[in-house]
């Protein structure tokens, strides 16, 4: 199996290079999200909202930065 490359569109460079997912990384993966989704769904729709705003308010303080 080869590695997953990545190279810069804009001059051919070699940006990275990933090995290739195997299918049980990839079914791991799908549980793993599966599993993250079981317990954020639980989560109130007011906590969810208060975690998002936070997380906007931070990219807001941060945005020159970033």
């Amino acid at each position: 199996m080869s590695d997953y490359q990545i190279n810069n569109p804009a001059t051919g460079e070699l940006e990275a290079t990933y090995p290739t997912a195997t299918e049980q990384d990839i079914q791991q993966v799908i549980e793993q999200a599966d599993n993250a989704y079981q317990d954020w769904r639980q989560v109130s729709l007011s906590e969810r909202s208060a975690l998002l705003h936070k997380i906007a308010d931070s990219y807001l303080e941060r945005q020159d930065e970033l």
